[in-house]
């Protein structure tokens, strides 16, 4: 709560930034993807990730997951922190190390820095 009030009196602009097309939500309507007004969402995504799990796929426990692993997640991630627009901010190399030891070593401990690295991409890419 103290660094969503933080970004939100430092950079309103970055606070508005929505997470994902499908369910709009910023830092300043959050409080909307809670119980009772996702519930839908939340049931139909839950039964779709037991279900896959019973075939195999891993049973996705956090929203990074969600977000991050995969083929076509890790493409997607890697086309916004390894554009050239984003790298003339943040060095190319730092940014492949941080991803190397986040897919290579330990997702649970590096998601928080690709995480940030994510939405500084998109911020960078907004203010453009």
């Amino acid at each position: 709560k103290v660094q969503i009030e933080y970004i939100k009196q430092t950079n309103p602009d970055v606070a508005k930034i929505l997470w994902q097309d499908a369910r709009p939500f910023n830092l300043y309507n959050h409080h909307l993807a809670k119980f009772p007004y996702n519930f839908p969402y939340r049931v139909s995504n839950k039964f779709k990730r037991a279900f896959e799990s019973l075939l195999g796929k891993k049973f996705v426990q956090r929203n990074w997951e969600l977000q991050f692993l995969g083929k076509e997640n890790r493409q997607k991630l890697a086309s916004h922190i390894l554009s050239d627009d984003f790298n003339k901010e943040v060095d190319r190399e730092l940014v492949k190390k941080i991803m190397n030891l986040f897919y290579e070593n330990d997702s649970v401990y590096y998601s928080h820095a690709v995480s940030m690295l994510l939405t500084l991409s998109v911020y960078f890419k907004k203010i453009e």
